[in-house]
């Protein structure tokens, strides 16, 4: 399976607008190519840059579009 760089604005993940940038074979040339967009990006804007392990480029924008719930605190984490 590939891994998918994307370039990611806005918080809400419904309304977020998510920007394929490209797809790698190998983890190692995914994280430096988002790793070098970050760079290019720095103070841009809210703007983010995610790696995402998917079978296609669809199923890894819905990932993007989850909402995730918040973890939940244990007392000595508080």
């Amino acid at each position: 399976m590939p891994y998918f760089v994307f370039q990611v604005e806005g918080a809400n993940p419904e309304s977020r607008v998510i920007n394929f940038l490209q797809a790698f074979e190998s983890y190692r040339e995914a994280r430096t190519h988002a790793r070098e967009e970050r760079a290019k990006q720095a103070g841009a804007g809210p703007e983010a840059v995610r790696v995402v392990f998917a079978e296609s480029q669809e199923l890894a924008e819905g990932l993007l579009r989850q909402r995730r719930e918040a973890p939940i605190l244990q007392e000595w984490e508080k």
